[in-house]
């Protein structure tokens, strides 16, 4: 067997068991967590991942609440949308677990609320938040960054 062949073998292998680890991370199973009150939730956004090499994310799903930023995209084929990121706001750990992200499948992280930034790219605005501990930054840009802005930064 030629090893192309192996190598196809084993990245589709790894697909499938990352897919049967990873199926029950989706938005709709996140559980909240004690004392969380949803403050602004957007869906239909397009987040970019600014850094070494830029992401681009369309279709996403935003959600803040008084305790954490949840960040889904929209998953194909499906109507559920894949957890992406989870920061917490003014707490937890304030770089990655690379273990805890491979089992979970999404980046979580820690964030300062007065870290998050309103920018602008030509005419539209979007909030920035750093992810310090990777050395790139998010772009959410939302309908309404003013609002998005405002409750990421309210305190709990």
């Amino acid at each position: 067997m030629s090893p192309i062949w192996i190598a196809v073998i084993v990245f589709v292998v790894v697909v499938l068991v990352l897919g049967v680890v990873w199926r029950g991370n989706t938005l709709d199973k996140l559980e909240p967590l004690p004392d969380e009150a949803l403050r602004f939730e957007e869906w239909g956004v397009r987040v970019k991942q600014v850094g070494h090499r830029p992401t681009l994310h369309l279709n996403c799903c935003v959600r803040v609440t008084n305790r954490r930023l949840i960040i889904g995209a929209k998953m194909l084929f499906s109507k559920q949308h894949a957890l992406l990121h989870i920061f917490e706001l003014d707490g937890g750990p304030t770089g990655m677990d690379i273990g805890e992200t491979l089992k979970s499948g999404y980046v979580r992280g820690g964030v300062p609320r007065a870290s998050i930034q309103l920018g602008q790219e030509r005419e539209q605005r979007y909030v920035e938040v750093p992810m310090h501990w990777l050395q790139r930054r998010l772009q959410l840009y939302c309908k309404e960054p003013d609002r998005c802005h405002a409750a990421l930064l309210a305190q709990p």
